[in-house]
């Protein structure tokens, strides 16, 4: 029993996905990690 089911989008919904689409595609995707130094905060932090 495989029912093949049509969406019909209107044309809101096109131009909508079709921008948003595009977006993903054509921005630069950037990930940024810090790792900060504590190593003096760690001293002090013992000697408290």
């Amino acid at each position: 029993m495989n029912q093949n089911k049509h969406i019909h989008f209107n044309m809101r919904k096109k131009v909508i996905a079709s921008t948003t689409h595009q977006g993903w595609r054509e921005s630069p995707h950037v990930s940024y990690i810090y790792e900060a130094d504590v190593t003096d905060f760690y001293k002090e932090y013992k000697l408290i």
